[in-house]
C-alpha cells in the first residue's frame, strides 16, 4: 500500500500557539480531530465527522456569591477527579508544583480517604513524576515537594541535562506530540519515565491555566471583550483590580506601559496606528 508523505504547511508556522481546538495543522492534508468530534469510518464509505458535544451547551448555572461559586467549583473539581480515578490500573501524576497539578494530586488524596466505596477507585493512584532540568532554574522539585508532604505521594523525579538531550530525542518528542508543533521534550521524558514505571494512565494539570484564566494573555482578551463590542463598565472595573492585585501594577505583555490600563489603553492596543 502506498504511504501518505505530507509536506510542510509554512503558512502554518505563524499559528504555533494558537493551534489547539483548529482543524489544520502544520502537515499539509493532515486535519485534528478536535475535542467534541467523533470519526465514523465504514467500509466503502466516506469518512464522516460528527459534533457530539458542545460545552457551552452544557454550562452549570452560577450563584450569585462568591462562595457560593466556590462551593461549586469545589465539588465540580472534585467530581471530575473522581470519575477519573475509577481505573483498574496504576494512575499517575505529573506534578510541577503549580497550582493546576497540585491541586489535582491533592484532590485524589482527598477522595482517596474520604470515599466510603473504594472499590471503583484505582488502588495504586500515589506516583507523583516530577521533572527536573538539572542545572537550571526550571527545576519543580522545591514546589512539588510540598505536595509530596502533604499527600504522602510516591516521588519519582525525572532529570533532564540540557547539555545532554540528542537531536533524536527532539525529534521523537516532536512528532510524538498530537499537535505537532514545538517540541515538547520535559512532558515526553516525564510520560516516557511513567510508562518505565509501569504508568499507562496519567490525570495531570492541563487545562487548570484555561479554566482559571492563568496565562498572562487573558487579562488582555477579556478586558478587550469588556469594552467592545459590548460597553461592560462594571466588568472592565473588576478587571481592572484583578489585576492590580496580580500583578502589583505590572500588566502582561500586550501593553507598552507598567501601568493597570485605562479603556482608552486598551482600546488603543485593538486598532494599532
Amino acid at each position: 500500500p502506498s504511504r501518505m508523505k505530507p509536506g510542510f504547511d509554512l503558512g502554518m508556522v505563524a499559528h504555533f500557539v494558537n493551534m489547539e481546538s483548529i482543524e489544520k495543522t502544520i502537515l499539509k492534508g493532515v486535519k485534528n480531530l478536535n475535542g467534541g468530534f467523533q470519526l465514523i469510518l465504514r467500509q466503502g464509505n466516506s469518512p464522516v465527522i460528527k459534533r457530539w458535544w458542545r460545552t457551552s451547551d452544557h454550562l452549570v448555572d452560577v450563584p450569585n456569591s462568591f462562595e457560593e461559586q466556590v462551593e461549586q467549583f469545589r465539588e465540580l473539581f472534585f467530581d471530575s477527579c473522581r470519575i477519573r480515578m475509577w481505573s483498574d490500573v496504576p494512575i499517575g501524576t505529573a506534578l510541577s508544583g503549580g497550582l493546576d497539578s497540585s491541586a489535582v494530586h491533592c484532590s485524589m488524596a482527598h477522595i482517596r480517604s474520604a470515599e466510603s466505596d473504594k472499590t471503583r477507585l484505582a488502588k495504586d493512584w500515589q506516583k507523583a513524576f516530577v521533572l527536573d532540568f538539572t542545572g537550571t532554574k526550571h527545576s519543580e522539585k522545591i514546589y512539588a515537594q510540598k505536595v509530596i508532604n502533604h499527600t504522602n505521594a510516591v516521588p519519582i523525579h525525572k532529570e533532564i541535562s540540557l547539555l545532554k538531550i540528542s537531536v533524536e530525542d527532539i525529534l521523537q518528542a516532536t512528532y510524538s506530540v498530537e499537535a505537532v508543533q514545538e517540541s515538547s521534550i520535559g512532558p515526553w521524558s516525564l510520560y516516557r519515565e511513567m510508562r518505565k514505571n509501569g504508568v499507562v494512565v496519567s490525570m495531570d494539570g492541563h487545562g487548570g491555566d484555561e479554566t482559571l484564566a492563568g496565562y498572562h494573555q487573558y487579562p488582555v482578551v477579556a478586558l478587550r471583550d469588556a469594552v467592545w463590542p459590548w460597553h461592560r463598565n462594571g466588568r472592565f472595573v473588576d478587571i481592572q483590580a484583578t489585576l492590580k492585585g496580580m500583578y502589583d501594577e505590572e500588566v502582561p505583555d500586550g501593553f507598552g506601559d507598567l501601568v493597570i490600563p485605562s479603556r482608552f489603553d486598551v482600546l488603543k492596543s485593538m486598532f494599532p496606528v
